[in-house]
């Protein structure tokens, strides 16, 4: 396996490192669905105080992903991921010992800042020590580990909360960060990797938190009054924010990477429909087998794992095809298999084959999909820029994952629910009307996002190949 940066014989516990710090997150949420109802009813949580829990922590990570960016790249790859795991773990420990709910959330919410660190310098440090025909099997591996966490974290979860405490959760995943931590230190001892070293634009900050904070709102309810209002507010700032970013010297968010790099912004853009046309199926289906199929939480999990089974054995090995062919073929074959699988799964109930067989199949379908596509379009995202500005992109993929799931689970359950409007003595088949037209919904995003997944990617320059791009060398 090639270095551009260090010695071969640390790549993979660098890459190990790098993927016990990015599989916290997702282990985390996960066991936080798990154990939410426990510790809503020992707090005595109201129902509109029951959402800032998760909402607290993911608005925190987005609306301050532009300043954790500019002080990674001042910091340096290395010390941001160290800095973000060690404090991360201080607050999981301060989680376990939580006295009430507002202190919770408060934690939680720094919580979310601080795991930016770690989110943003993954993708970005495998891009500065792999050489470029070795990232596709690296960022399937980091895809790989990513899915896996889709096992353990409900099955930790459920464990730790019925036969200890739910507190006993927020403690598990102190050793994989502090791992990761003496892994990347000595491993990268010596080494550091820096992004573009420009002033802060405090506007731009502001724009940008403002934005998101009001998009976020408005997605996360479309039947919420005040959503539309949301929604309004968050185009108004998203238009000051790009008046006001063309205009500085130092800008928040480097525009170019847009206007002048359409790979970026086609492959950004497919990004994001990937999640819009995934995200929400997974609720709605649920939704299906526990009220239609009358199958148990458990039973409906069960089902659930195949999708990341699959992703967990394939990412490695399409990773490793991305280095050596084309990452279009993949990336559109991708999502025109997701597709087919929201296809399928609209047909539930309608064609003369079991609900289950149905539902197996389109989820085999959409891990398969998700496979061909997540591992090459994502090299293909931090391929096209230089290391100077893998920070930023690396960022930009973490906030366009959790905006385009937003999407997903907004637009798909309000298709739901118009199908329910009229529902009466034929609930079921109105249910079964609003599943079939939110998996039509996401069949379309996943046609547009072939779309966008159509064009003929940039070959690596010389420079490139070598791992000399500037901005990014090790020192």
């Amino acid at each position: 396996m090639k270095s551009a940066n260090v010695n071969s014989k640390y790549l993979i516990p660098i890459l190990t490192a790098i993927c016990l710090g990015a599989v916290v997150t997702p282990i985390m949420n996960s066991m936080v669905s798990v154990f939410l109802p426990v510790m809503y009813a020992e707090f005595d949580v109201s129902t509109a105080e029951m959402g800032l829990m998760k909402t607290s922590y993911m608005l925190a990570g987005i609306v301050f992903m532009l300043p954790a960016v500019k002080v990674v790249e001042k910091l340096g790859y290395k010390k941001s991921f160290l800095l973000g795991a060690a404090v991360f773990s201080i607050l999981l420990l301060l989680s376990a010992f939580t006295p009430n709910y507002p202190y919770l959330l408060t934690v939680r919410a720094l919580t979310g800042f601080f795991i930016v660190f770690v989110q943003i310098t993954g993708l970005a440090i495998i891009k500065c020590i792999f050489a470029p025909e070795q990232q596709g099997f690296a960022i399937g591996i980091y895809t790989a580990g990513m899915s896996i966490a889709s096992f353990i974290g409900p099955l930790f979860g459920g464990v730790l909360t019925e036969f200890l405490d739910w507190r006993v959760n927020f403690l598990v995943t102190i050793p994989f960060l502090m791992l990761s931590c003496v892994l990347l230190y000595f491993s990268l001892r010596g080494k550091e990797f820096y992004g573009k070293k420009t002033g802060s634009d405090w506007g731009g900050y502001v724009l940008f938190g403002c934005m998101t904070f009001c998009l976020m709102n408005g997605l996360a309810d479309f039947n919420d009054p005040f959503a539309v209002w949301f929604i309004a507010a968050g185009i108004l700032f998203l238009a000051g924010f790009i008046i006001c970013e063309r205009k500085v010297k130092t800008p928040a968010l480097n525009l170019q990477l847009f206007s002048k790099n359409k790979h970026f912004t086609r492959a950004s853009a497919a990004l994001l429909l990937s999640y819009c046309a995934t995200t929400g199926i997974t609720d709605i289906i649920s939704l299906y087998l526990q009220y239609i199929g009358k199958l148990t939480p458990t039973e409906t999990s069960i089902i659930f794992l195949l999708q990341p089974a699959i992703q967990v054995i394939g990412s490695p090995i399409v990773g490793k095809l991305a280095d050596k062919m084309e990452t279009k073929h993949l990336t559109v074959s991708g999502m025109g298999i997701i597709m087919l699988g929201a296809l399928f799964l609209s047909c539930t109930g309608w064609l003369p084959i079991p609900p289950v067989i149905i539902v197996l199949t389109g989820f085999g379908l959409i891990g398969v999909g998700v496979v061909l596509f997540s591992a090459p379009n994502t090299k293909l995202v931090m391929g096209s820029v230089s290391r100077e500005d893998a920070a930023t992109a690396s960022g930009l993929v973490a906030v366009l994952r959790k905006i385009g799931g937003l999407i997903s689970v907004a637009v798909s359950m309000k298709v739901l629910s118009l199908g329910l409007a009229g529902a009466g003595e034929g609930a079921e088949s109105a249910f079964m009307a609003g599943m079939q037209g939110a998996m039509l919904v996401c069949a379309a995003f996943a046609f547009a996002g072939m779309l966008f997944s159509w064009f003929k990617e940039r070959k690596p320059s010389e420079s490139e190949e070598n791992g000399e791009s500037s901005g990014g060398n090790g020192t």
